[in-house]
């Protein structure tokens, strides 16, 4: 931040202070006539050039002119006595411009102390999707952490549940990555990917599984700039299976019932998880000194408002580095700006992906709407058959017995 409006303003009434008084000292030698003093150095010079124009003017109109007899005023005040307050007003306006000068310093001192952020984000755009929100009527966008060499994976999102056309609300789904040290081939066969398609935003920071944090906040700011008319974000990984069509039908039911859908942040809600030590997510003391993460969500996929978004990617620049990327961007960034609060959305979440099947084609396939997928070659198969689900052209088979039918067991005589 700018030094505050009160100091520049006390510095500048004191440079207009001593302004004035600069110029009360100088009236105050001229007297006090209330004769208007153009110049403070009246010279006989100056006299001579004031007669010889007026003579001028009266021979150019050939009409006598009276004229005006000019004479110093202050007759009393010595060229001595001017020079030395001159010097006097050189040595004021030396301490004015003094002022000034440490004004400024001052001033650029503090603004150099503000442009200091604690997560500054200083990443490139190396591809990007900039009109993919064009239509003003998006109901949700989706952004999916990927990597650079997951093509397959974004090619069954793409023919499946990231599809818009299966949907009555309009959806976008876009791809959020970085860079990749895998060779040319990759990257060239991603541009190649983004031209066809135009749904990935590519960041420069490294991709890897310490820099998910960077990933996190770039998706942040993509919606935040290009996204922002949006009613809902979701964010998912590109190994999660979606039930976009109970997802949709109770997004609209909170956003039609005003259900706080404006600071929205909903998920598999996690409270006061343990900060593991060692092992893959290894944080030590030094990164993370307490022993209980705060609140936050599950990193699969989270819902909120795209209030909460842009709210979360504006604190950003003020929250220092975590690598943990699922408690950094819904423990930390929600805790710093305020006014967020974690609904738990627990139901809704298979933890046991080789359940798939079993869960998303079954009875209660209205149930669940998220997913870890293990087996990518069997996401299209069981997509194919929710959607029948959900359009009423198949009912579920159940596999359980209502009250009254029963099956007969044989009875049998023990031996």
């Amino acid at each position: 931040m700018l030094p505050r409006r009160s100091s520049i303003t006390r510095v500048l009434t004191a440079a207009v202070l001593v302004g004035m008084g600069l110029w009360l000292v100088m009236a105050g030698l001229l007297g006090s006539t209330g004769s208007v003093v153009t110049t403070q150095l009246v010279t006989v010079n100056t006299v001579e050039s004031v007669r010889s124009r007026q003579l001028t003017l009266a021979q150019s109109h050939k009409t006598p002119v009276k004229v005006q007899k000019l004479t110093h005023r202050h007759s009393n005040l010595t060229l001595e006595k001017i020079q030395s307050n001159m010097t006097l007003m050189k040595v004021n306006m030396s301490g004015l411009q003094k002022i000034i000068h440490s004004a400024n310093k001052s001033q650029n001192s503090a603004a150099k102390t503000s442009l200091k952020v604690a997560n500054p984000h200083p990443f490139h755009y190396l591809l990007n999707t900039q009109h993919a929100c064009n239509d003003k009527d998006i109901f949700l966008i989706v952004y999916v952490h990927s990597a650079p060499n997951h093509h397959k994976r974004r090619s069954v999102i793409r023919q499946t549940w990231g599809s818009g056309k299966y949907y009555t609300q309009k959806i976008k789904v876009v791809f959020v990555m970085g860079r990749t040290n895998d060779g040319v081939e990759v990257q060239n066969a991603l541009e190649y990917e983004s031209d066809v398609y135009r749904d990935i935003v590519q960041e420069d920071f490294l991709d890897s599984y310490h820099n998910l944090t960077y990933k996190g906040i770039a998706a942040l700011k993509w919606v935040s700039n290009y996204c922002s008319h949006a009613k809902f974000v979701l964010k998912t990984d590109d190994d999660i299976f979606v039930n976009m069509f109970t997802l949709l039908r109770h997004m609209k039911s909170l956003y039609t019932l005003k259900a706080n859908s404006d600071s929205l942040l909903m998920c598999l809600v996690w409270y006061r998880m343990k900060v593991m030590r060692t092992g893959k997510w290894k944080v030590p003391k030094s990164e993370f000194k307490d022993d209980y993460y705060p609140t936050y969500c599950s990193g699969s996929a989270f819902i909120m408002s795209v209030n909460v978004a842009i709210a979360m990617h504006r604190v950003s620049y003020d929250v220092p580095f975590f690598w943990v990327d699922d408690f950094y961007i819904t423990g930390l960034l929600p805790l710093k700006a305020g006014n967020i609060k974690h609904k738990q959305f627990m139901s809704t979440y298979v933890l046991d992906g080789t359940k798939l099947k079993e869960k998303f084609t079954g009875p209660q396939w209205y149930s669940y709407i998220f997913s870890h997928v293990h087996d990518l070659d069997a996401v299209q198969a069981v997509w194919a058959e929710l959607v029948k689900l959900a359009h009423g052209i198949v009912v579920p088979d159940i596999k359980y017995a209502y009250a009254g039918q029963l099956p007969k067991v044989e009875k049998k005589i023990l031996p």
